[in-house]
Protein backbone atom coordinates (compact mmCIF):
# COMPACT_ATOMS: atom_id res chain seq x y z
CA UNK A 1 0.00 0.00 0.00
CA UNK A 2 1.31 3.42 -1.00
CA UNK A 3 1.96 5.66 2.00
CA UNK A 4 0.12 8.97 2.22
CA UNK A 5 2.15 12.06 3.05
CA UNK A 6 1.03 14.33 5.89
CA UNK A 7 2.68 17.67 6.62
CA UNK A 8 2.48 19.03 10.18
CA UNK A 9 3.17 22.75 10.48
CA UNK A 10 4.18 24.69 13.60
CA UNK A 11 4.77 21.96 16.18
CA UNK A 12 7.31 21.81 18.98
CA UNK A 13 9.34 18.68 19.74
CA UNK A 14 6.83 17.51 22.36
CA UNK A 15 3.91 17.33 19.94
CA UNK A 16 6.13 16.10 17.13
CA UNK A 17 7.10 13.09 19.23
CA UNK A 18 3.48 12.44 20.23
CA UNK A 19 2.23 12.60 16.64
CA UNK A 20 4.97 10.29 15.40
CA UNK A 21 4.05 7.79 18.12
CA UNK A 22 0.33 7.93 17.29
CA UNK A 23 0.86 7.47 13.55
CA UNK A 24 3.83 5.11 13.46
CA UNK A 25 1.63 2.05 12.76
CA UNK A 26 -0.41 3.82 10.10
CA UNK A 27 0.34 3.89 6.34
CA UNK A 28 1.50 7.51 6.56
CA UNK A 29 4.75 9.35 5.97
CA UNK A 30 4.88 12.35 8.33
CA UNK A 31 6.80 15.58 7.78
CA UNK A 32 7.28 18.57 10.09
CA UNK A 33 8.08 22.19 9.28
CA UNK A 34 7.87 25.64 10.85
CA UNK A 35 4.99 27.99 10.13
CA UNK A 36 7.00 30.07 7.69
CA UNK A 37 5.27 31.02 4.45
CA UNK A 38 8.56 31.86 2.73
CA UNK A 39 9.61 28.21 2.59
CA UNK A 40 6.31 26.72 1.40
CA UNK A 41 6.86 27.27 -2.31
CA UNK A 42 9.97 25.06 -2.42
CA UNK A 43 8.51 22.61 0.07
CA UNK A 44 5.40 21.92 -2.01
CA UNK A 45 7.41 21.89 -5.25
CA UNK A 46 9.64 19.11 -3.96
CA UNK A 47 7.07 16.94 -2.20
CA UNK A 48 3.46 15.92 -2.83
CA UNK A 49 1.29 16.03 0.31
CA UNK A 50 -2.11 14.42 0.86
CA UNK A 51 -2.95 16.39 4.02
CA UNK A 52 -1.72 19.43 5.97
CA UNK A 53 -2.25 19.65 9.74
CA UNK A 54 -1.59 23.13 11.10
CA UNK A 55 -1.06 24.15 14.73
CA UNK A 56 -3.82 26.70 15.41
CA UNK A 57 -1.85 28.21 18.28
CA UNK A 58 0.82 29.57 15.94
CA UNK A 59 0.52 33.36 15.68
CA UNK A 60 0.67 33.09 11.89
CA UNK A 61 -1.76 30.16 11.66
CA UNK A 62 -4.49 31.98 9.75
CA UNK A 63 -1.95 33.61 7.41
CA UNK A 64 -0.48 30.18 6.69
CA UNK A 65 -3.97 28.74 6.21
CA UNK A 66 -4.88 31.41 3.64
CA UNK A 67 -1.43 31.20 2.07
CA UNK A 68 -1.88 27.49 1.38
CA UNK A 69 -5.49 27.87 0.28
CA UNK A 70 -4.68 30.54 -2.30
CA UNK A 71 -1.69 28.80 -3.90
CA UNK A 72 -2.71 26.75 -6.94
CA UNK A 73 -0.50 23.75 -6.17
CA UNK A 74 -1.71 23.62 -2.56
CA UNK A 75 -5.35 24.61 -2.84
CA UNK A 76 -6.56 21.05 -3.46
CA UNK A 77 -4.83 19.68 -0.34
CA UNK A 78 -7.12 19.33 2.71
CA UNK A 79 -6.05 21.38 5.73
CA UNK A 80 -6.91 20.57 9.34
CA UNK A 81 -6.30 22.76 12.41
CA UNK A 82 -4.94 21.09 15.54
CA UNK A 83 -5.42 22.92 18.85
CA UNK A 84 -4.69 22.17 22.50
CA UNK A 85 -6.60 25.12 23.93
CA UNK A 86 -10.28 26.08 23.78
CA UNK A 87 -11.23 27.86 20.57
CA UNK A 88 -14.34 30.02 20.39
CA UNK A 89 -17.14 28.79 18.12
CA UNK A 90 -17.00 31.91 15.97
CA UNK A 91 -13.26 31.34 15.36
CA UNK A 92 -13.85 27.74 14.38
CA UNK A 93 -16.71 28.73 12.06
CA UNK A 94 -14.62 31.48 10.42
CA UNK A 95 -11.73 29.06 9.85
CA UNK A 96 -13.94 26.36 8.35
CA UNK A 97 -15.66 28.87 6.07
CA UNK A 98 -12.40 30.36 4.83
CA UNK A 99 -9.76 27.67 4.41
CA UNK A 100 -9.82 24.80 6.94
CA UNK A 101 -11.54 21.44 6.42
CA UNK A 102 -11.73 20.38 10.06
CA UNK A 103 -10.60 21.05 13.64
CA UNK A 104 -8.92 18.47 15.87
CA UNK A 105 -8.41 19.12 19.57
CA UNK A 106 -5.86 17.47 21.87
CA UNK A 107 -8.69 16.80 24.32
CA UNK A 108 -9.93 14.10 21.95
CA UNK A 109 -8.74 10.57 22.54
CA UNK A 110 -5.80 9.27 20.52
CA UNK A 111 -8.06 6.90 18.59
CA UNK A 112 -10.39 9.73 17.53
CA UNK A 113 -7.40 11.86 16.50
CA UNK A 114 -6.21 9.08 14.18
CA UNK A 115 -9.77 8.41 12.97
CA UNK A 116 -10.24 12.09 12.03
CA UNK A 117 -6.98 12.07 10.07
CA UNK A 118 -8.08 8.94 8.22
CA UNK A 119 -11.57 10.36 7.56
CA UNK A 120 -10.13 13.55 6.03
CA UNK A 121 -7.80 11.54 3.79
CA UNK A 122 -10.69 9.29 2.77
CA UNK A 123 -12.79 12.30 1.74
CA UNK A 124 -9.83 13.64 -0.22
CA UNK A 125 -9.47 10.34 -2.06
CA UNK A 126 -13.17 10.39 -2.98
CA UNK A 127 -12.77 13.94 -4.28
CA UNK A 128 -9.79 12.92 -6.38
CA UNK A 129 -11.70 10.05 -7.92
CA UNK A 130 -14.67 12.31 -8.58
CA UNK A 131 -12.53 14.77 -10.58
CA UNK A 132 -10.19 12.28 -12.22
CA UNK A 133 -10.27 12.37 -16.03
CA UNK A 134 -11.82 9.31 -17.68
CA UNK A 135 -10.79 7.92 -21.05
CA UNK A 136 -13.17 5.94 -23.26
CA UNK A 137 -11.48 4.99 -26.52
CA UNK A 138 -10.67 8.34 -28.13
CA UNK A 139 -12.98 10.23 -25.78
CA UNK A 140 -11.75 12.14 -22.73
CA UNK A 141 -14.16 13.14 -19.95
CA UNK A 142 -13.08 15.94 -17.63
CA UNK A 143 -15.47 15.85 -14.61
CA UNK A 144 -13.89 18.92 -13.05
CA UNK A 145 -14.84 21.05 -16.06
CA UNK A 146 -17.84 18.94 -17.14
CA UNK A 147 -16.38 18.64 -20.62
CA UNK A 148 -16.08 15.78 -23.11
CA UNK A 149 -13.57 15.93 -25.95
CA UNK A 150 -12.37 13.78 -28.82
CA UNK A 151 -8.87 14.48 -30.14
CA UNK A 152 -8.94 17.84 -28.29
CA UNK A 153 -12.23 18.82 -29.94
CA UNK A 154 -15.03 19.58 -27.46
CA UNK A 155 -18.23 17.55 -27.91
CA UNK A 156 -21.34 19.54 -27.08
CA UNK A 157 -23.57 17.52 -24.75
CA UNK A 158 -26.73 18.50 -22.92
CA UNK A 159 -26.71 18.29 -19.12
CA UNK A 160 -28.69 15.02 -19.15
CA UNK A 161 -26.49 13.49 -21.85
CA UNK A 162 -23.36 14.40 -19.92
CA UNK A 163 -24.74 13.07 -16.62
CA UNK A 164 -25.70 9.74 -18.22
CA UNK A 165 -22.30 9.40 -19.86
CA UNK A 166 -20.44 10.20 -16.63
CA UNK A 167 -22.55 7.72 -14.66
CA UNK A 168 -21.75 4.90 -17.08
CA UNK A 169 -18.11 5.92 -17.53
CA UNK A 170 -17.28 5.99 -13.81
CA UNK A 171 -18.10 2.30 -13.58
CA UNK A 172 -17.04 0.84 -16.91
CA UNK A 173 -18.11 -2.76 -17.33
CA UNK A 174 -21.13 -2.42 -15.04
CA UNK A 175 -24.59 -2.79 -16.58
CA UNK A 176 -26.87 -0.03 -15.30
CA UNK A 177 -30.55 -0.89 -15.31
CA UNK A 178 -33.05 1.68 -16.50
CA UNK A 179 -34.25 2.12 -12.93
CA UNK A 180 -30.71 2.84 -11.70
CA UNK A 181 -30.24 5.47 -14.40
CA UNK A 182 -33.62 7.07 -13.64
CA UNK A 183 -32.73 7.28 -9.94
CA UNK A 184 -29.24 8.74 -10.48
CA UNK A 185 -30.16 11.22 -13.22
CA UNK A 186 -33.73 12.28 -12.47
CA UNK A 187 -34.23 11.16 -8.87
CA UNK A 188 -36.82 8.79 -7.47
CA UNK A 189 -39.56 11.42 -7.30
CA UNK A 190 -39.62 12.08 -11.06
CA UNK A 191 -41.46 9.71 -13.41
CA UNK A 192 -39.55 9.24 -16.67
CA UNK A 193 -40.78 7.20 -19.62
CA UNK A 194 -38.58 4.61 -21.33
CA UNK A 195 -38.74 6.55 -24.57
CA UNK A 196 -37.14 9.60 -22.87
CA UNK A 197 -34.10 7.60 -21.81
CA UNK A 198 -33.83 5.96 -25.24
CA UNK A 199 -33.81 9.37 -26.93
CA UNK A 200 -30.96 10.59 -24.68
CA UNK A 201 -28.95 7.38 -25.24
CA UNK A 202 -29.43 7.60 -29.03
CA UNK A 203 -28.38 11.26 -29.06
CA UNK A 204 -25.31 10.39 -27.00
CA UNK A 205 -24.35 7.64 -29.42
CA UNK A 206 -24.61 10.03 -32.36
CA UNK A 207 -22.25 12.47 -30.63
CA UNK A 208 -19.67 10.14 -29.07
CA UNK A 209 -19.91 7.06 -31.30
CA UNK A 210 -22.54 4.35 -31.34
CA UNK A 211 -20.16 1.63 -30.18
CA UNK A 212 -19.15 3.41 -26.96
CA UNK A 213 -22.44 2.67 -25.19
CA UNK A 214 -23.59 -0.95 -25.23
CA UNK A 215 -27.15 -2.19 -24.76
CA UNK A 216 -27.77 -5.38 -22.81
CA UNK A 217 -31.22 -6.36 -23.99
CA UNK A 218 -33.72 -6.57 -21.16
CA UNK A 219 -31.11 -5.44 -18.64
CA UNK A 220 -29.77 -1.94 -19.34
CA UNK A 221 -26.79 0.01 -20.65
CA UNK A 222 -23.04 -0.05 -20.10
CA UNK A 223 -19.67 1.11 -21.33
CA UNK A 224 -17.38 -1.82 -22.04
CA UNK A 225 -14.50 -2.13 -19.56
CA UNK A 226 -11.88 -2.37 -22.34
CA UNK A 227 -12.90 0.83 -24.15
Amino acid sequence: MKKQNILFIGYDKKYEKKIKTLLKKEPFEVFFTKADLKDFGNLFDNQVFDLVVLNYEEKTAMDVCHGIFHREKMSQIPLVFYASKKVEDNEIAASLLSCADDFIFTTLSDSIFVAKIKATLRRQERNRKATKKIKIGKLLINPKKRKVSKKDEIIDLTKIEYDILLLLARDKGKIFSRQEIYKHIWGSSVIVGERTLDVHINNLRKKIGKNNIKTKKGVGFMIAAKL
